[in-house]
């Protein structure tokens, strides 16, 4: 991956560089500049200090560039840009941040979301108070593309990754907790060495759905207990229209993490997370692994005990003509999408990175 020279902006650069404490956001970006900017505010806006903001740009232009070298400086905040001449891809520029990180731990944060308020000073509390945790994590507002929060939205969401108030505090199984998706996909707290030492897998090992695959890795090589959910809002998680899961235009290749998700073994609980998960991700993968030419896997997935959808209905009938013809059933999709061919089923893969 080929990238221009990084950019600085910030006061005391040297004298913040691996200074105990030093938290490092890393902040993937492809043509949202607006957005970018909102998010890079919000670690701005943080109380907690010292900070470095690291930014790897994947834009086609220079707008996003221009508009982080314009930035004023803050006291004990460091932002370094780095504009990709080739595209990277989310994998490789989440992992090229990573290995850039000079704070001991990290956040993640996705450049359409933000942080709430003092969430940096929440998650580093909660680390301070578990000692041997690798991971802390809390609830998520979900807001439009405005910025408007969605109150109805944001309880279900929390409430479907068992981001709830009994769930709170250390994880007993981190697996669980991550095969359950209530690390989410962004703005958890983690271990710098960790994380750049697992790095995200490439799309081509576990298509897009690149975050929920390295939170379960994760989960698989964590110390019990060593998953810290904390009851507090941390972040905004945006819908957004042009996002990877509501495109009709990408096959996510759920199928591939569909995959990788059956390997995992363990206890009863951890099976039971499993198989949960794998339910959820049977719809979008079956469609996706007839679009993408894998027949025999498309016919497993829809059926195995994994595929909830009843048989006899228009949904199934949809996904057998994406198996039989997926380019028709491609162009169906994308007109009669409104009406009545596909049903908009929970992301728990990506959720709309």
């Amino acid at each position: 991956m080929k990238s221009t020279p990084e950019t600085k902006i910030g006061e005391g650069n040297a004298q913040i560089d691996r200074r105990k404490g030093l938290i490092s956001i890393c902040i993937p970006t492809c043509n949202r500049p607006d957005f970018l900017r909102q998010a890079v505010e919000s670690c701005l806006s943080q109380k907690y200090r010292p900070l470095e903001i690291l930014i790897g740009d994947d834009s086609g232009g220079t707008v996003s560039g221009a508009m982080i070298a314009s930035l004023p400086a803050a006291s004990e905040v460091e932002i370094r840009y780095r504009h990709n001449a080739r595209r990277a891809g989310q994998a490789r520029n989440i992992n090229a941040l990573f290995a850039s990180a000079k704070g001991e731990r990290l956040i993640l944060l996705h450049d359409d979301d933000r942080l709430c308020d003092d969430a940096i000073t929440t998650l580093t509390n909660a680390w301070d108070a578990h000692p041997g945790c690798l991971c802390v994590y809390g609830k998520q507002y979900v807001i439009d593309e405005t910025g408007r929060i969605l109150p109805k939205r944001t309880r279900t969401w929390n409430r479907t990754y068992h981001r709830i108030p009994e769930e709170a505090g250390p994880q007993p199984v981190p697996l669980v907790a991550a095969l359950r998706q209530q690390m989410p996909n962004n703005s958890y707290l983690v271990s710098s060495a960790r994380a750049h030492a697992m790095g995200f897998r490439s799309e081509d090992e576990v298509g897009d759905c690149v975050d929920a695959d390295f939170g379960i890795r994760l989960g698989e090589t964590a110390d019990p207990h060593a998953f810290v959910f904390v009851d507090k809002f941390v972040s905004e998680y945006r819908l957004t229209s042009n996002s990877i899961a509501r495109s009709d235009l990408i096959n996510r290749r759920q199928d591939l993490f569909y995959d990788s998700v059956r390997a995992v073994r363990g206890g009863k609980e951890i099976c039971a997370a499993r198989d949960a998960l794998l339910a959820r991700v049977a719809v979008g993968a079956t469609v996706d692994a007839a679009l993408a030419g894998r027949k025999w896997m498309a016919l497993r997935i829809l059926f195995s005990r994994h595929y909830r959808l009843p048989l006899l209905s228009r949904w199934t009938v949809f996904r057998l003509a994406c198996i039989g013809s997926p380019r028709i059933a491609l162009t169906l999709r994308r007109r009669l999408r409104p009406y009545f061919l596909v049903r908009s089923a929970p992301d728990v893969t990506l959720e709309d990175s």
